[in-house]
Parts: C-alpha cells; sequence; structure tokens
C-alpha cells in the first residue's frame, strides 16, 4: 500500500511539472504573438516581396475562384468551422466539420494568396438553436445526433467573402515564385476580423488563464513533490 501511494504522488508531480512546463512555452508565444500584433506596422501588398519576412496586412479576403457556402449563414465563405454541442443537460459527443478553401487579401489593387492550412482564424460567429436550423444543415450530421435534433446548440465561425481582416504572418515564395503569406515555425498565421484592441484583449485574456493556470499546476506539482519528499 505504502509503494502504491509513492508511485500515485510521483506520478501525480510529474504530470502536472511537465504540464506546466508545457504551458510555459504556450505563454512566451502567445505573449510573442501579443507584441508582434502591437510592433509590425502595416504593410501595403505592393511593397512586399520574397524577403519582407514576418508582416501585417489588412485588406479585403477575396479570391478569382468564389468559396463554398457557411454552414449557417449561407454566405460564401472561405472558411468555416461548424460546431454542434448538446445543451439542456443533453450530454452528446460534441460534432465538429471544419473546411476552408485559399484566398488572397487585397489592398490598394494588389493582392497576396494566404496559404491558410494552418491559419488561426478569429472571424464572425453565427449561434443558433435547432428551431432556426434549416433541414440542409440537419442531413449533414452523424446518425447519433439526428435523434436528439432538439437538444442540440449550433455555432459556426466563417470568413465571408469580401470581409475586412487583418492578417499577420510570413511572407514566401511558391514553387511558381508568386508570393504568399503562410504561417511559419513557431509562428502562427492569423487571420482576424476584430480590431486592433479586441485582439489584444482577447489574447490578453487567454494570456492571464495560461498563466493562471501555469501557477496552479506548478503549485500542484510542488506539493505533490514534497509529500514524495516526505513519504521517502
Amino acid at each position: 500500500m505504502y509503494l502504491v501511494l509513492v508511485v500515485v504522488i510521483g506520478t501525480t508531480a510529474v504530470l502536472f511539472a511537465s504540464y506546466s512546463l508545457v504551458l510555459v512555452g504556450k505563454i512566451f508565444e502567445l505573449n510573442k504573438l501579443r507584441k508582434d500584433y502591437a510592433s509590425i506596422k502595416i504593410s501595403a501588398v505592393k511593397d512586399l516581396h520574397s524577403g519582407s519576412g514576418r508582416v501585417r496586412l489588412r485588406g479585403a479576403a477575396t479570391s478569382s475562384a468564389k468559396g463554398f457556402p457557411s454552414v449557417l449563414a449561407s454566405l460564401p465563405s472561405f472558411y468555416s468551422r461548424l460546431l454542434v454541442v448538446g445543451q439542456k443537460g443533453r450530454r452528446v459527443k460534441p460534432y465538429e466539420k471544419k473546411r476552408l478553401t485559399g484566398f488572397e487579401i487585397k489592398n490598394d489593387s494588389a493582392g497576396i494568396s494566404v496559404d491558410p492550412g494552418k491559419a488561426r482564424f478569429i472571424v464572425d460567429r453565427k449561434i443558433l438553436q435547432p428551431s432556426e436550423v434549416k433541414n440542409n444543415v440537419a442531413d449533414l450530421l452523424p446518425e447519433y445526433l439526428k435523434g436528439c435534433f432538439s437538444d442540440l446548440l449550433f455555432m459556426e465561425e466563417y470568413l465571408a467573402e469580401g470581409s475586412r481582416v487583418t492578417a499577420i504572418g510570413n511572407v514566401r515564395s511558391d514553387s511558381a515564385g508568386n508570393l504568399v503569406l503562410a504561417a511559419e515555425k513557431n509562428k502562427p498565421l492569423i487571420i482576424s476580423q476584430c480590431s486592433d484592441e479586441a485582439f489584444q484583449l482577447i489574447h490578453f485574456r487567454f494570456f492571464v488563464r495560461l498563466v493562471l493556470l501555469f501557477m496552479s499546476m506548478m503549485l500542484t506539482a510542488l506539493i505533490m513533490f514534497y509529500l514524495l519528499f516526505l513519504f521517502c
């Protein structure tokens, strides 16, 4: 029994300590993103070149090829993330469906292609009750959700065609020599429809939550290590 207790306490201490160290990386990453967003000046697309590095752009999301209809808003979109969850105390496995396609950010009559594969979208959101959802949306659901349709809540994030966005990402050249705005290692591509002030506030809240979570995890780990020391 004594050995089992020591193993449990030791394992718990290591797990909490390991997770707190992961949070440290996330905290620094988020803080760096906030500083980048505030310090990098907005560039004009026409002034970009393959050596521009990390830039911040503001313009319209557009494409010569039409996007796809968003699920709930039914608008031509380049990004859509549908999330269906249970409500009214109904526990169901959440359902998520994500779609995206390439597009351009255009300003001053010039545009740059966006590689959205690893982008982080902060965009419009629509929330609907089951009574507001059209039948064609219900048809998209897996079978396990169709039997409890009235207990579901539908949420969708979407980037509609023509939306004004602010983007921060790395400029690179593709195989054909065309400029592309994309994510970089440890530096995400951000596509945001909110104002600069709202962006900073949102990420400051995330930053504070991560710091508090790190502190609680690390404190728990230290307590577990202390108990382990006492038992040993």
